[in-house]
């Protein structure tokens, strides 16, 4: 079973019309469980527990500033563990490896060992699938995702990679959820959810109305964020506020919610972190967590750090 997935999988890449198939719903719900199976067998798990394993599928086209990332770092800084699974640039202007290794410039990372030491240390890690996955196909595969989202796109965040059995993973196609709801659970993950915007994002919107799906302990529950209805909602008119072209952009727009000077960014932000705080129970409901991020989240510390790492450079 194992080379016979591994002929298809070659064959999807050197092939543009089985490609273009595997970009189609229909085929990835058909596959998909069958291909995490043949990449998780391909995984050395890290023995660490306790922390939110956060991902998303990347690929909706939107070029917003890296909101996933960001709300990590900032996460991490107050203590909340988070370990995320993310790349330098295919599918976005900008990736997640892109963000934290421009932030973290001081620190080089020669082996998964030091990765994984840095996260003890800082409750922060943002790993890549090359990390864990040692295979020639996985190039094959990065070359595909730059230019279209396949498949791979669902699978590579479904991978489990440590022992945690919480996970946040950002969608950017609602029809997914019910199937990445039930892979989750195969997966034991106990604490679930996948975020989707109503504008295709694969994180919360404040432009439009917001679709989860959480798994608690086996059960599938599915509700709705209505930005208006919490205070925070912004006309789309005004969603190129949130858009880059590069990471110096990205950048810029961290440093402009750092002082408030992109109220737009701002609230996507302390939506998508408020979230992650009602996600994991430390407030009863949104509001409150969003509440608690404006208040406690954007601390001297915070800032002074991003001070330092952003000093020299002109954005």
């Amino acid at each position: 079973m194992q080379k016979k997935l591994k002929k298809l999988i070659i064959k999807i890449c050197n092939n543009k019309k089985l490609i273009n198939k595997f970009t189609k719903i229909k085929y990835i719900k058909k596959y998909l469980w069958l291909f995490i199976k043949f990449f998780q067998k391909k995984i050395k798990k890290i023995k660490l527990k306790k922390h939110l394993y956060y991902t998303g599928t990347g690929g909706d086209k939107k070029n917003t500033f890296n909101i996933s990332t960001i709300s990590s770092i900032l996460l991490s800084f107050n203590s909340i563990p988070i370990i995320k699974i993310g790349s330098k640039k295919r599918t976005s202007k900008c990736g997640s490896l892109d963000i934290f290794n421009f932030l973290y410039k001081n620190y080089t990372f020669k082996n998964l060992k030091e990765k994984i030491k840095f996260y003890k240390k800082n409750k922060l890690a943002i790993f890549s699938i090359n990390d864990f996955i040692k295979d020639p196909i996985l190039k094959c595969i990065n070359n595909k995702r730059k230019k279209k989202n396949t498949i791979f796109n669902y699978v590579f965040p479904l991978l489990k990679i440590s022992n945690t059995n919480i996970q946040i993973i950002g969608v950017n196609n609602i029809l997914m959820h019910n199937k990445i709801a039930k892979i989750l659970i195969k997966q034991k993950i106990k604490r679930g959810a996948i975020i989707s915007s109503f504008d295709n994002m694969d994180e919360l919107s404040i432009f439009n109305n917001n679709f989860i799906t959480e798994v608690y302990y086996g059960k599938i529950i599915k509700y709705k964020i209505n930005s208006k209805n919490i205070n925070i909602y912004e006309n789309k008119k005004y969603f190129k506020k949130i858009q880059i072209n590069n990471i110096f952009d990205s950048i810029k727009i961290f440093k402009d919610i750092l002082f408030k000077k992109n109220i737009f960014a701002f609230k996507t932000l302390i939506l998508n972190m408020g979230f992650i705080i009602y996600f994991l129970r430390i407030k009863k409901n949104i509001i409150k967590s969003i509440i608690l991020i404006k208040r406690y989240f954007f601390n001297k510390k915070v800032i002074n750090f991003y001070k330092n790492v952003i000093k020299n450079i002109k954005i």
